[in-house]
């Protein structure tokens, strides 16, 4: 999964129906590696084919297991650099469902979470991940960490 980022500071999301929920969710771009892809490929790939934007850059966050009583399956979080772009700029992969995008700040973000317009466990990891990275980066150094 991939987190999109502008450098003004916005997100695009983009929204998809999701059968196993039977509703329509806010996401960040994601798929699966295709045989012989690494990881980072596979994230330029999916942000590309599913908004038809291309990164500047994209940075592995970590990995993480999000249900391991359940499945071993690893998911990948990276965040992208993109460039300052308009809605009119994106251009959605419809046959795979997706449906809509939108850019939000921080704050917008965190009011379509609470609304629980974002359900998707992966994607709260991955912006997690990322709001944690930034705290760090700006936090001022301390001994006991």
């Amino acid at each position: 999964m991939t987190i999109p980022v502008t450098p003004s500071g916005n997100y695009l999301l983009i929204k998809v129906y999701r059968q196993p929920t039977k509703r329509y969710l806010w996401e960040f771009p994601a798929g699966v590696m295709d045989d012989g892809e690494s990881p980072l490929e596979a994230a330029h790939r999916e942000l590309a084919e599913e908004t038809g934007v291309t990164a500047t850059r994209i940075e592995l966050l970590g990995s993480q297991t999000p249900v391991a009583g359940y499945a071993g399956n690893i998911f990948h979080s990276f965040v992208a650099e993109i460039p300052e772009i308009s809605l009119d700029d994106v251009n959605l992969q419809a046959d795979q469902g997706i449906v809509d995008s939108k850019l939000l700040s921080r704050r917008e973000w965190i009011v379509l979470i609470d609304r629980e317009e974002v359900g998707d466990g992966v994607m709260l990891t991955c912006l997690a991940r990322y709001w944690m990275r930034q705290e760090l980066e700006t936090a001022e150094p301390r001994g006991d960490v």
